[in-house]
C-alpha cells in the first residue's frame, strides 16, 4: 500500500509526489514500473499521466520499495492544472492498490 505524503509542482506540466510504502510487504521494481498515475479535479475526471520514479535512500540498496521506504514519483502531463480549486492525484499499482491525495490550490 502506498500513502502519498506531499507534492511539489516543478512546472506547468510536472508535479513531484512523495509516497511511502505503508503496507506489510515490499513492492517489486516491476510493479513500480507498471504503476499508473492519474491527475484530475473535483469533477471526477482524471487523466492518465506519464511517470518516472526513484526510491529515496533505499534501506538495503535493492530495487524493491520496502515497507517504510519513500518513493519519489515525477508525474508529467499536459493535463496538469495549477488553477485554484481542488485537485486529485491517484497512484494505482498493478495489484489494485490505490493511493489518492487531494490538494487544494
Amino acid at each position: 500500500m502506498l500513502t502519498i505524503s506531499s507534492y511539489s509542482f516543478v512546472n506547468a506540466t510536472t508535479v513531484d509526489v512523495w509516497t511511502k510504502n505503508t503496507g506489510h510487504s515490499r513492492i517489486s521494481s516491476n510493479d513500480l514500473r507498471d504503476m499508473r498515475a492519474y491527475y484530475g479535479d473535483d469533477s471526477g475526471s482524471m487523466a492518465n499521466c506519464n511517470i518516472s520514479f526513484r526510491i529515496e535512500d533505499p534501506n538495503n540498496g535493492d530495487s524493491f520499495l520496502d515497507t517504510g521506504e519513500t518513493l519519489m514519483v515525477e508525474i508529467t502531463s499536459g493535463a496538469l492544472d495549477e488553477n485554484p480549486g481542488t485537485h486529485r492525484i491517484r497512484l494505482a499499482l498493478p495489484n489494485g492498490a490505490i493511493s489518492e491525495y487531494t490538494l487544494t490550490i
